[in-house]
């Protein structure tokens, strides 16, 4: 049906026109039919008030109406079409637009039968507000349950979940320091003043087997990452120019593992595979700039990025409920700053020294560790 404009006057004043695809009149025994589904409110039946409740209207400040029902409601309908409808309860008329419609109360009355102990109110509070409600409550409730425990019995059914600690040393790759690709243990001084400060790595990490080749993973890891110009295998210019820096890291990862061989981890024997891995991280980053005359990194605040993690490892299950791991992920970062050699902050050229090295190729930090992880779930049972 197209939309009708409908022209309504209360006591001969004007009140609006409804672009609407109908206006509804309503009593308040009627209050609880249509009207209501259509947005309109409940109305007492004592309370000797009609209500006009639009019907999917086109204008959004359009909203029911509850009047005094001594008021005498006109009503004309326009629109597209030549004729309209007409519904007066389970009775439908044909009426030609433009005809004019009197609504008003009569002048007499009806005597409406209730049963025993009927209360309005009582009605009102066990079909809206109490029992109806309180039954799709406890419904939506005991499904979401059962879905909760679906999911734990997927879990905890079969023998295919590992959840562990991994930790280790890291290494960065970029525009300060050696380009030393794995090199988690380096122990030499940041500078002539300032010791040491050993790049790590420690999280949690869980792996689901979806067979004896195929592993999803995810894990959450903090790193501490650093460089000097001062180490050893950095080029000369580098040496020369003695930045050094340090950085704070948050990561969390998605992936998927490939064993290159089976690799079972509910067998009662020993087993053992090499793999590869990679996925997507999302990290938490140190943003990093060099004040002027300063060889030192300092931070001007937080940055979010992502990397693309490369992993190859070795695993093996020495025992019936643990599997070790060894293992090296490079993680290639699509931020050029975790190193400060390209600061982006208003004002950046007056306070900072500016970038330098090359802004082709984003920064990269390794980690180079273990993990050690619990293998979980009952073992399933093929006995007839």
């Amino acid at each position: 049906t197209s939309m009708v404009n409908i022209n309504t006057s209360l006591n001969g004043i004007h009140l609006n026109s409804y672009w609407s695809d109908g206006l509804i009149v309503s009593t308040p025994t009627g209050s609880t039919g249509y009207s209501l589904s259509c947005g309109g409110p409940v109305i007492s039946p004592s309370s000797q008030s009609l209500v006009l409740t639009p019907i999917s209207p086109h204008n959004l400040n359009a909203r029911p109406l509850v009047i005094s029902d001594s008021t005498k409601i006109s009503i004309s309908v326009s629109g597209r079409e030549e004729y309209h409808l007409l519904s007066i309860d389970s009775k439908v008329y044909t009426v030609k637009n433009e005809t004019k419609i009197l609504v008003e109360k009569s002048d007499f009355n009806i005597n409406v039968a209730n049963l025993n102990n009927y209360n309005f109110y009582k009605t009102l509070k066990e079909n809206y507000f109490g029992g109806r409600t309180k039954e799709i409550n406890m419904s939506k409730s005991k499904s979401l349950k059962f879905l909760f425990v679906l999911i734990a019995l997927n879990i905890s059914h079969s023998q295919d979940n590992e959840i562990g600690l991994i930790f280790g040393g890291t290494n960065y790759i970029g525009d300060v320091g050696p380009t030393t690709y794995i090199s988690p243990f380096n122990n030499q001084n940041l500078s002539e003043s300032k010791k040491n400060s050993m790049g790590y790595a420690f999280g949690i990490i869980y792996k689901k087997n979806l067979n004896n080749r195929i592993i999803l993973r995810s894990s959450a890891r903090i790193l501490k990452i650093n460089s000097s110009d001062f180490w050893k295998g950095s080029a000369n210019y580098r040496k020369q120019r003695g930045f050094y820096f340090t950085n704070n890291i948050e990561e969390v990862e998605l992936g998927v593992e490939f064993n290159f061989l089976d690799f079972d981890i509910s067998s009662e024997t020993n087993e053992f595979t090499p793999y590869v891995s990679s996925g997507l991280s999302y990290f938490r980053f140190d943003n990093l700039f060099y004040p002027n005359n300063q060889t030192e990194a300092v931070s001007y605040g937080k940055r979010n990025d992502f990397a693309i993690p490369i992993t190859v490892g070795l695993k093996l299950k020495p025992l019936k409920k643990f599997v070790l791991s060894f293992e090296i992920s490079a993680h290639h970062s699509f931020t050029e700053n975790l190193d400060g050699s390209y600061p982006r902050f208003d004002e950046s050229t007056l306070y900072s020294q500016g970038s330098f090295g090359g802004n082709l190729s984003q920064d990269w930090y390794v980690f180079t560790g273990i993990s050690l992880t619990y293998i979980f779930g009952n073992y399933e049972c093929y006995c007839p």
